[in-house]
């Protein structure tokens, strides 16, 4: 067989010698669901979706979760699936959901999606989630979501955005505060990957306010193959002791329960539920934004010379800080609200040398009892 574009067939077929081959222009490929679809090739690089048959019926069965790849091969040749052709799933009612991996969404085809209910989930890549609510066809989908719900084997229900066909990030029940309806409870395991659908995808982030509010998890482990983590990951989390990270991990590290850069330059997250005092590392040059934020148990904390900067709501909601210990030789820069709710009558222990720029430098300066360290 030889297989040309689908507009080439007819002169192909026409052609010296060429006609004496088996011209074709359409293949068959299993998507990662198992079912058999059928493609049309459009140019060297591009194909569409098309019917199983010529006619009504367009499709013998075609049922369930319908998965349209981004890409398929033929002959060890990749293709983009850019298009449903005319009539492609024309008819497939009984198809219960549709995943589609491509980031542009495949444009619609006259009667390609006929009789295909527009109450069906559509998942799509969170980056094309706009893309696909304002595309022709694809926007009369009510349920275009980028949000998959796995239950793993301990019985613990996490959602996920998908970033790629094979990439997804851990994300909140909804979207916005209360972030949970159901949250999660006790001591949580970062999955290396899931599988829904029948498709097995990598867990390489947490999303912005992932756990917001999980005011009943008690400890979080990250896996390897998380590399990113979005900002309030883990704020008002009560109960929460410790976030502890794999060994293998190459983008963070956990010191003591409390969530590093691998770097160790830069202290992200102390969950909430820790108490007492803590000693930052002397690598430590940056506290993020929200860093210690809910922490009501933190009684004391030493800075070192090290730390250049304290961001935005560092310490807010502290309220059980009773001490401050800061050896850095310069105030470090503060963000906004960086010690909301913290007493302001506390002491603040700075070198003999840095006590009188503590005093005028905004932020630090609303602190009355800063002295030298004895």
């Amino acid at each position: 067989s030889v297989y040309v574009p689908q507009s080439a067939v007819a002169n192909f077929k026409a052609a010296p010698v060429w006609s004496s081959f088996n011209i074709l222009s359409r293949f068959s490929a299993r998507c990662i669901t198992g079912q058999e679809l059928y493609y049309n090739i459009l140019t060297d690089s591009t194909v569409e979706l098309t019917s199983q048959n010529t006619t009504s019926p367009y499709y013998t069965s075609l049922t369930g979760t319908l998965a349209i790849p981004e890409e398929v091969t033929n002959i060890e040749k990749n293709y983009k699936v850019v298009s449903l052709g005319e009539n492609a799933l024309m008819g497939c009612s009984g198809i219960t959901a549709i995943v589609s991996s491509a980031s542009t969404p495949p444009t619609v085809g006259t009667s390609a999606l006929s009789n295909v209910y527009r109450y069906i989930p559509v998942y799509v890549r969170k980056s094309a989630l706009s893309a696909y609510k304002s595309a022709s066809v694809w926007s009369e989908f009510t349920g275009i979501t980028s949000k998959i719900k796995v239950t793993d084997a301990a019985g613990q229900t996490l959602y996920y955005n998908l970033l790629t066909d094979s990439t997804v990030e851990v994300t909140s029940e909804n979207d916005a505060s209360p972030y949970y309806t159901t949250s999660p409870t006790g001591a949580l395991s970062i999955s290396e990957k899931v599988t829904f659908a029948g498709v097995t995808y990598k867990v390489t982030a947490i999303g912005d306010n992932a756990f917001n509010g999980c005011k009943d998890l008690t400890s979080v482990t990250i896996s390897n193959q998380v590399s990113s983590i979005g900002v309030k990951a883990f704020l008002g989390d009560a109960k929460l002791t410790g976030i502890e990270v794999a060994s293998a991990n190459t983008k963070y590290q956990s010191i003591d329960g409390i969530l590093y850069n691998e770097a160790g330059d830069t202290l992200i997250c102390c969950p909430a539920g820790k108490t007492g005092s803590v000693v930052i590392p002397d690598s430590v040059t940056v506290i993020s934004d929200n860093a210690f934020n809910g922490c009501s148990g933190l009684t004391g904390v030493i800075i070192p010379n090290s730390v250049t900067s304290i961001g935005a709501s560092a310490f807010s909601g502290c309220s059980g800080l009773a001490s401050i210990s800061s050896y850095a030789l310069t105030p470090p820069a503060l963000g906004s609200q960086a010690f909301s709710a913290v007493a302001v009558d506390i002491p603040v222990t700075v070198c003999q040398s840095a006590v009188g720029d503590y005093k005028v430098v905004n932020g630090w300066s609303s602190f009355t009892k800063i002295g030298r360290a004895s």
